[in-house]
């Protein structure tokens, strides 16, 4: 098959597994860079050209969760024209979660309205809040 053979057949899986349209466009997006980084046709891909392939994506995507959907775009691009059961896939790393804020802005304001005499406390707690 010829690279707009396998994005469509690509295309008609990704409909098959429930895929949202946009999943499908950026799952699109991602095996078009792949195959402009390999160069060569998918259904010929080894584990060997994945690993360049992710590679790839982790020098140019510095961000780890920029990575993941890409990651996940070639493993299904590995289901589609090997079955599910192949074995040719990459791992995905694990999302970074962004840091929460576990304390409320009201609860924050209760504790130096509590403070608000003593200086000291409050800018402690300030810069607690703060770091």
């Amino acid at each position: 098959m010829n690279r707009e053979e396998i994005l469509r057949k690509y295309r008609r899986y990704l409909v098959g597994e429930d895929k949202s349209d946009i999943s499908i466009n950026n799952y699109i997006v991602a095996i078009n860079q792949a195959f402009d980084f390999k160069m060569k046709n998918p259904e010929n891909w080894n584990q060997d050209d994945l690993y360049d392939i992710k590679e790839y994506l982790t020098e140019r995507y510095k961000e780890q969760n920029s990575r993941i959907p890409k990651i996940s775009a070639i493993n299904n691009l590995m289901k589609c024209l090997h079955g599910n059961d192949t074995k040719l896939k990459l791992s995905i790393p694990r999302s970074i979660s962004k840091n929460k804020d576990y304390v409320k802005e009201e609860e924050i304001a209760k504790i130096l309205n509590v403070h608000k005499r003593d200086l000291r406390t409050k800018a402690m707690i300030l810069c607690f809040i703060h770091s």
